[in-house]
């Protein structure tokens, strides 16, 4: 009787183990294939990615690591983090105002995403837990977050589990619906805020302004007075990556100098030289009323008036977002 309780628990012992060891091998596959691409329904060669530094939805190359996301779970919620597997300190949030990826406090809901499904099979929105109005969309051409309208495409996304190829669509995590019961996408459009404007900062109601209407590279931005001349005159022009904000005096590019990613760096006009150019490329947070904010895409900050002085003269550039009620940060875009 003896013998046999020895054989009996050891028995039990080994199936305990056995299954732990399962168990582990599970979470360790799951964990492996825990990563997706967040694909657009729209544009589907739109993925959302950091490779530049901000967070934004463009065409990737199959191997970037800035394109993949892991969608954590918030405890006690139905809520998930969205974290980039490149930089796992980085996760999707609005605590500033505009959408961007960076550092997280636990408790923040602005870093927490309700998923969604939308009509259509496969496709899924994603709405912020703190600004439940507040969905990650593409619809004015670059990624953000805002409210939408019910049946936006650009506002839908798939959660591709298959690593894109450079000649086929991304897979879905469902199966696209019969072609009988969907319509086709609309055709791609230009974005409808496209145009030539005076931007004019809402704290000191004073315009951006070229100085000294010089022609030259490297000529800085400045803030003065509106007086309605040509080195006040902006075109925003999309080039498919953003927007390119286009001195009419000169026809050059409002760009952040030396692709510096630093608080304080300063705008100047450069010659323009493409979609390519990170710090040429602008993201417009529409805040409504006809004010933006605008973001340079190579380091996720802000146009920035130094000091949030309000006389002529004072620098241009770029810092870290601090929201939309940041004043000296948001501008007036007066179409023309």
């Amino acid at each position: 009787m003896k013998t046999g309780h020895i054989t009996h628990l050891t028995f039990w012992r080994f199936l305990a183990i056995a299954l732990l060891a399962c168990l582990s091998l599970g979470s360790v596959t799951v964990h492996a294939q825990n990563f997706t691409w967040l694909q657009n329904r729209w544009k589907p060669d739109q993925f959302i990615h950091i490779e530049h530094g901000a967070v934004q939805a463009g065409p990737i190359q199959p191997g970037w690591h800035s394109a993949q996301w892991v969608l954590e779970g918030v405890a006690g919620t139905t809520n998930v983090r969205i974290r980039n597997r490149w930089k796992s300190d980085q996760v999707l949030h609005i605590e500033n105002g505009n959408l961007q990826a960076g550092q997280a406090q636990p408790g923040w809901w602005s870093a927490m995403w309700i998923i969604e499904g939308a009509a259509g099979g496969g496709f899924q929105r994603l709405r912020n837990r703190w600004k439940p109005d507040q969905y990650l969309h593409i619809e004015f051409g670059t990624l953000t977050s805002g409210p939408i309208q019910g049946g936006a495409w650009s506002s839908m996304w798939t959660f591709a589990q298959q690593a894109p190829v450079a000649t086929a669509p991304v897979g879905n995590v469902a199966p696209p619906p019969p072609p009988v019961t969907v319509a086709p996408p609309p055709p791609p459009q230009q974005p409808r805020f496209e145009g030539r404007y005076n931007v004019v900062a809402a704290h000191s109601a004073r315009c951006l302004d070229v100085e000294g209407a010089a022609l030259a590279n490297d000529v800085r931005l400045i803030q003065w007075r509106c007086q309605g001349s040509a080195n006040q005159v902006f075109q925003l022009r999309w080039v498919g990556t953003g927007y390119h904000l286009i001195a009419e005096h000169s026809n050059k590019c409002v760009s952040i100098s030396n692709v510096g990613m630093q608080d304080g760096q300063y705008a100047h006009q450069w010659d323009c030289l493409g979609n390519a150019q990170p710090n040429q490329l602008w993201q417009v947070q529409w805040l409504g009323q006809g004010k933006a904010q605008l973001t340079a895409v190579h380091s996720g900050k802000c146009l920035d008036v130094s000091g949030a002085q309000v006389g002529d003269r004072v620098k241009v550039q770029q810092w870290q977002c601090l929201g939309a009620n940041q004043m000296n940060q948001v501008w007036h875009m007066q179409r023309l």
